[in-house]
């Protein structure tokens, strides 16, 4: 192990060889790229060893390793092993540009001048000795623990004795503390205390139970009684502080499923005579509480050895069938216990349920399709193909089977298995068929990148054109086959259960034209599906879109967010929504404009099949990681509200539950609910934001040119109006931000030449001009309570006050970055500030100033959060980030929630004036309409809870998990009461 890890750009090996002097002089042993890497070897293998073997990782921070995407990615990797992270100003860079971990943190400035070099380097110094021993344990539990997991977690490597007691002791302290520990380091210790116990288990079962060995140990038992209950103590304090970190690290890994057994099993720990700390009571309850609110997974089932290729809900809710590469298909009860494993020869590539939902039907790379029975498992019958078959269809009605092998042929059977029709479809492999809502079309999939539309009639009648052909003198034959199709009731009794299609006569290729063909990707077309109107359909491809397809062979959308091949696709009962999965291991949610609604992460592997339940509130997915998983979409989407042709800059709900929103050189009037856009209003120039006057008689808006725009809104809504009444001139740059005071008199605006503005609204006369007001641009600006001052933020990150005469009341520094936004509460107790270092502090209103320690540090954003609003009823906040999500907080700093939906920045948020609905604005050129009154309520319902119902509420919904699963330890099955 190394004091340090040096992580540089080669243009500065000059400076960096003098660091690496220095430190050499100071007996510290550092890691340099230079100096370690021995010939021959895998340079980025040696790097990434190099940074898990350091203490510290110091980052030398120019304008040209700011750039360099190796060094980002050692960054990268040190982030992922919980590296401390020391950053070192070699040379002047962006703070934009400067790597969003290493932007938050205080940076120790070098320069070239050996007078600055000599003041810094004990600063260095003594960074790295903060705090040693636990850096040091950090560094050996995470070189054991990568170790051991590289080693396929094998228990041979597992923690032992005093490593085991010590770690477990480490762990405990350690969230507490910089660097915190890493899910891995959790899982290591954790496993390393099971294996401990089964190795103890096996040890006392195997002494002998003689009476010599039983007095010893009560001897032994007896004199160190004290002491053995204070270690089991501590072992159990330490086991309870594992289990809360490790459901923190489920959830930051959005496994929330996991991460609510991990909360209810640290909380269950609780409950047993011993007096736990308040403070680890406190933070278990709030894990178990956060874990309760944001779970979404409902159950996961475990059983197959391979990947899983096919998922399918019984249409009466009862069971749900998957097929897998370990040649079985299951038959799963809803709770998650299995009911059938049923046998193939090869693997298998699909499974569907027939609509009355009493048989299955499921297709092998043996080149069979088989039928069975889902009250008793048995097989009912087999369809022999010569090729390995990929997909399987059952009629509405329950009339026809229609298959797909790979070779490009499509063959049509009755229900009982007989063979009707075949025909060539495609010129490469079929990988999904699907019928219409009224069962008269087919629809098929291709390698070949298309979809084609068949009639069914005209694929039933290939049957007794074939027979015409190859008979023309024999009208009785004809007759007969004629009547076959008419009546397959009769086809038992001619042709045999087993059927060959090679050798039947029935298997000739057919020449048939297609009613329709898709054709607009450019791979692979794995999965499709028909919306239950008949009026889409919608296909999953290789070339990482889903396109959803007018019946006329017209794209109608493309959904374009995964990354990787989209292997599923499913329409939601109710047609307003469809789901996706794909091989970048994700499930999305869209609505049918082409919204990403929500994004579902968790699985480990590619994510091959999708479909919603028949009640449409859960999503079944089935991945390569073996496993199917439920979800429950029960969401807060109102209203998704689509107009805008560019980024949504700017949004604002007026007094009278109207919506204000702004993008380029557009501005739109919304009704308050989403439901209809009310106005458009095309200005000279971009704009970047809005609000309404207290009275909503009129809204004002900030644009890039520098002015100020009030419009009068009753003449806007009656087609009127289509400019504004009065222009405000006086910024020399773009207006960044504005504010209305709380009387309706006055505005103040800030600009980015650094000039704050007090503006009187009736004539638009300039009442203050404030110049020079932050280090770089003023950013936002909002009134003091009662309207008796102005409170200021901009890109230094200082906050600042100031009378309305333009007096420099109090200044502070609040964030060490840009500050984006700020929010005044509705009592104006609170100030909320958003920064570009990913976090909203909130501070409090005492005596006249601003009380200068923050109340709360809001941290979860992964990049800048651009903007944030207080909640006028309750004591909540919304943030918007540029991680593309909205998250709701309390004013202690928890987060409450998570909103996803949007698919790009989002810029813009603002709480109705009831606070039940928050309104946010996008990059991605929509605003999405949040039901925040209903998440109140239910956040409300579990803070309300005593501990006790709190874990019902968990317990309930891990029942079936916990009851059914197979991977849960036995003694887990019991963690909750009465278990």
């Amino acid at each position: 192990m190394t004091d340090a890890f040096i992580s540089y750009c080669r243009r500065d090996k000059e400076f960096v060889q003098k660091l690496y002097q220095a430190f050499c002089d100071a007996k510290r042993e550092v890691w340099v790229d230079w100096e370690n890497i021995p010939l021959n070897s895998d340079w980025r293998d040696e790097i990434y060893r190099g940074i898990e073997a350091g203490d510290n990782f110091v980052f030398v921070l120019s304008p040209e390793s700011v750039k360099s995407q190796v060094c980002r990615e050692e960054v990268d990797h040190a982030v992922a092993n919980n590296k401390r992270l020391v950053p070192i100003v070699h040379k002047e860079v962006s703070y934009d540009e400067v790597h969003p971990e290493l932007a938050k943190l205080n940076w120790i400035f070098f320069y070239d001048d050996p007078e600055t070099f000599d003041t810094a380097f004990p600063k260095l110094l003594s960074t790295l000795d903060t705090d040693l021993d636990h850096v040091k344990a950090h560094t050996r539990l995470q070189k054991r623990a990568l170790e051991w997991d590289n080693k396929n977690r094998n228990p041979s490597y597992a923690l032992r004795g005093d490593d085991l007691k010590q770690a477990e002791q480490w762990l405990g302290i350690a969230e507490t503390k910089d660097p915190k520990p890493t899910p891995l380091q959790t899982q290591y210790v954790l496993a390393s205390g099971q294996e401990q116990s089964k190795r103890q288990k096996a040890t006392l079962t195997g002494v002998a139970a003689g009476l010599v060995v039983t007095l010893i140990l009560a001897v032994v038992a007896v004199k160190e009684r004290a002491e053995a209950v204070q270690q089991r103590n501590l072992a159990r304090e330490q086991n309870v502080r594992a289990l809360v970190a490790l459901s923190e690290a489920r959830k930051f890994t959005d496994d929330d499923l996991e991460a609510l057994q991990f909360a209810v099993q640290a909380a269950s720990n609780l409950d047993g005579g011993q007096n736990f700390p308040d403070h680890l009571q406190e933070q278990t309850f709030e894990t178990l509480r956060d874990a309760v609110y944001n779970v979404q997974e409902k159950n996961r089932f475990n059983g197959h050895q391979d990947q899983i290729n096919r998922i399918s809900y019984a249409p009466n809710g009862e069971f749900i069938v998957s097929a897998s590469d370990d040649s079985t298909v299951r038959i799963w009860n809803i709770d998650g216990s299995v009911k059938y494993v049923l046998e193939h020869d090869d693997n298998v590539r699909r499974v569907e349920v027939f609509p009355e939902s009493d048989r299955i039907i499921s297709t092998s790379q043996d080149g069979t399709a088989k039928i069975w029975d889902v009250e008793n498992g048995e097989l009912l019958h087999t369809l022999n193909h010569d090729a390995s078959v990929r997909a399987a269809r059952v009629h509405p009605n329950e009339d026809y089977i229609i298959t797909g092998d790979i070779d490009g042929r499509v063959w049509v059977w009755d229900s009982q298995g007989t063979l009707q029709a075949s025909f060539m479809a495609h010129q490469a492999d079929v990988n999904d068929i699907v019928f219409s809502p009224d069962g008269n079309m087919v629809f098929t999939s291709s390698h070949d990148t298309l979809v084609k539309q068949w009639s069914l009639a005209e694929l039933l009648g290939t049957r007794a054109e074939t027979e015409d052909e190859t008979s023309d003198d024999d009208s009785e034959e004809e007759a007969v086959m004629t009547e076959i199709v008419e009546t397959p009731e009769m086809v038992p009794e001619m042709v045999p259960e087993m059927v060959n299609v090679r050798e039947n006569p029935l298997a000739q290729d057919q020449p048939l034209a297609p009613i329709q063909v898709f054709s607009g990707h450019t791979d692979k077309v794995w999965d499709i599906d028909v919306s239950l109107d008949g009026n889409y359909i919608a296909s999953a491809s290789s070339d990482n879109t889903v396109i959803i397809w007018q019946l006329d062979g017209q794209p109608y959308q493309t959904l374009r967010a995964h990354s990787n091949w989209v292997r599923s696709v499913s329409f939601a009962p109710d047609g307003k929504t469809l789901v996706t999965g794909s091989d970048d291991d994700t499930v999305r949610l869209w609505n049918l404009q082409g919204i990403l609604l929500r994004t579902f992460s968790g699985h480990d592997a590619s994510v091959r099949s999708v479909q919603f339940s028949p009640d449409g509130n859960t999503i079944a997915s089935g991945s390569d990681d073996a496993t199917v998983r439920l979800r429950s979409i029960e969401g807060a989407v109102v209203e998704i509200l689509q107009g805008h042709r560019a980024g949504v800059k700017g949004v604002r709900f007026s007094p009278n539950n109207l919506i204000g929103s702004v993008a380029d050189t557009t501005l739109n009037i919304w009704q308050g609910d989403g439901a209809q856009l009310l106005q458009t209003v095309e200005y000279s120039t971009g704009m970047r934001s809005s609000h309404f006057t207290t009275d909503g008689r009129f809204i004002v808006t900030a644009s890039y040119d520098g002015t100020l725009q009030l419009w009068d809104l009753p003449a806007l809504l009656n087609g009127e109006g289509r400019e504004p009444l009065r222009l405000f001139e006086g910024h020399e740059a773009t207006v960044k931000n504005f504010a209305v005071s709380d009387n309706g008199e006055l505005m103040a605006s800030a600009g980015a030449e650094r000039r704050l503005i007090l503006w009187r609204l009736s004539d638009g006369e300039i009442l203050q001009q404030f110049d020079e007001v932050h280090e770089s641009e003023a950013t936002d600006v909002g009134f003091l309570p009662d309207d008796q001052g102005l409170v200021s933020v901009g890109g230094g990150g200082q906050v600042k006050v100031w009378s309305l005469e333009g007096e420099l009341l109090q200044e502070f520094q609040a964030h060490n970055g840009w500050i984006n936004s700020l929010s005044l509460s509705a009592d104006g107790q609170y100030l909320a500030t958003a920064s570009g270092d990913k976090t909203i502090r909130v501070w409090k209103w005492q005596d006249g100033q601003f009380e200068t320690t923050p109340v709360a540090i809001l941290e979860g954003h992964t990049d800048w959060v651009w903007d944030v609003a207080f909640n006028p009823n309750s004591p909540m906040l919304a943030s918007a980030g540029k991680d593309n999500t909205v998250r709701l907080w309390d004013l202690e700093g928890s987060l409450l929630k998570t909103l996803s939906g949007h698919q790009n920045w989002v810029r813009a948020l603002d709480f109705s004036t009831d606070g039940d609905q928050l309104i946010s604005a996008s990059a991605d050129r929509t605003l999405i309409l949040w039901d925040i009154d209903s998440l109140e309520e239910m956040r409300e319902s579990i803070e309300e809870v005593e501990v006790g119902a709190l874990m019902s509420l968990g317990c309930n919904w891990l029942d079936d998990y916990l009851t059914t699963n197979p991977t849960i330890e036995e003694s887990d099955r019991s963690m909750c009461p009465g278990g």
